[in-house]
């Protein structure tokens, strides 16, 4: 199948402080993949580096077949990136506000349009829609953040942690949402800790002290015991 993102021997870091050494992973048309990681693994200094929020030091971006490393973060979302950070929302901003900012640089009538598709998909957003984002759930929060990174059409959808500061309860209905989208065909890279989110897996990574020490099928993550004890601590999933 066609790659939708491609990254290669990525290095990165914060100013002087390189965090990342020699990431390379791809993510195909229509794929899910899940990055694992313990907190200080690198996993959100990656994320960020993909969306152009933290310089590259070497290595090559590329979005379908097209190199983006050196370009700003809103000309990567018009190439079709999607990204929703373990925040994800604008608190001080209306449910609304924040799914036009999403959408920004389209028109009125096209922002309206999206808005509708994705009060249809998470309907709990529609009757808050003038409500301070601030105030919602920790569940509604997750929604519309997701809604907000929807709302440019991605080709590829990019997730920090969806499952932060969510309930079991709240983490399966954030499961089946982000399933439902990528039962529509939706590509996503998930950076995770939870391995409930393996259900959506077709393939995974795991980084630790910012390289890959894991590449491979969610089967085959499933069957490596070495892989599991090191870093989920488990005999089983």
């Amino acid at each position: 199948m066609p790659v939708v993102l491609r990254a290669e021997a990525i290095e990165a870091g914060y100013g002087a402080l390189e965090v990342l050494w020699d990431v390379s992973f791809a993510v195909e048309d229509g794929q899910c993949v899940i990055l694992f990681g313990a907190n200080g693994s690198g996993k959100t200094t990656l994320l960020r580096a993909l969306v152009g929020l933290v310089p590259v030091m070497a290595g090559r971006i590329e979005l379908d077949g097209v190199r983006v490393e050196r370009l700003a973060p809103h000309e990567r979302v018009r190439r079709g990136l999607g990204y929703m950070s373990e925040l994800g929302i604008f608190p001080d901003l209306t449910v609304h506000e924040n799914l036009e900012i999403g959408a920004r640089g389209l028109s009125g009538q096209q922002v309206r349009r999206r808005a509708q598709d994705a009060y249809a998909i998470f309907p709990d957003l529609a009757p808050r829609r003038r409500e301070v984002a601030g105030r919602l759930s920790g569940g509604q929060r997750k929604m519309l953040g997701l809604a907000k990174a929807l709302m440019g059409r991605p080709r590829l959808l990019v997730l920090d942690e969806p499952s932060a500061g969510l309930s079991p309860r709240l983490i399966k209905e954030t499961i089946a949402a982000l399933r439902h989208l990528h039962g529509q065909g939706l590509a996503m890279l998930l950076a995770e800790q939870n391995i409930s989110f393996l259900e959506l897996a077709q393939y995974a990574y795991v980084l630790e002290g910012g390289r890959v020490r894991f590449s491979g099928t969610v089967a085959q993550l499933e069957h490596n015991d070495a892989v599991r004890r090191a870093y989920f601590g488990l005999t089983g999933l």
